[in-house]
């Protein structure tokens, strides 16, 4: 770790790391003065896999944002993107165009627009809800048995019709 400027820096962690900060005030303070604004954590994109994040992607207390992406081949033909079993809402961009928003099942999205022969960047962003923070990071009795799940569960699936347009 290395501090520069009030800013620690860490090389890249693997997924699960933790990471514990100590403040030490240079002159006596009172507690909630010693930090002057809120930690905040930038990360990096690194490779995940399918599932509940509290396991797949080692983030037991995670309620937020999760985003997916990938490069893929299309042909054409008109296609459809279908996520599969989705925990939480999920937004689609092809070639950072806009593809929609699903809240419920069926997480399908019709490509239209930037989809054509070549490749696509896709990027899928999954947002779950507070469930994760009060299941684990503070037990309630008003979360319910698998409430705290969130992710991207599929099975994904890039469907294209036998006809290009």
């Amino acid at each position: 770790m290395e501090v520069r400027n009030g800013v620690a820096e860490f090389s890249p962690q693997p997924a699960g790391a933790q990471c514990a900060l100590r403040v030490v005030p240079e002159v006596p303070v009172p507690e909630a003065s010693v930090l002057r604004e809120p930690v905040r954590f930038q990360l990096s994109a690194a490779p995940g896999s399918l599932g509940d994040w509290r396991t797949a992607l080692h983030l037991p207390h995670h309620s937020g944002v999760v985003e997916y992406e990938t490069e893929v081949e299309g042909t054409g033909a008109q296609a459809w993107l279908d996520l599969g079993y989705v925990r939480g809402t999920a937004q689609v961009w092809v070639d950072g165009h806009d593809a929609g928003v699903r809240l419920w099942h069926p997480f399908r999205f019709d490509l239209q627009g930037p989809w054509g022969p070549g490749r696509h960047r896709l990027r899928v962003r999954v947002t779950n809800t507070l469930g994760a923070h009060y299941e684990i990071g503070r037990p309630t009795s008003l979360v319910g048995k698998g409430q705290g799940a969130g992710g991207l569960f599929g099975p994904v699936r890039l469907q294209e019709s036998a006809s290009s347009r």
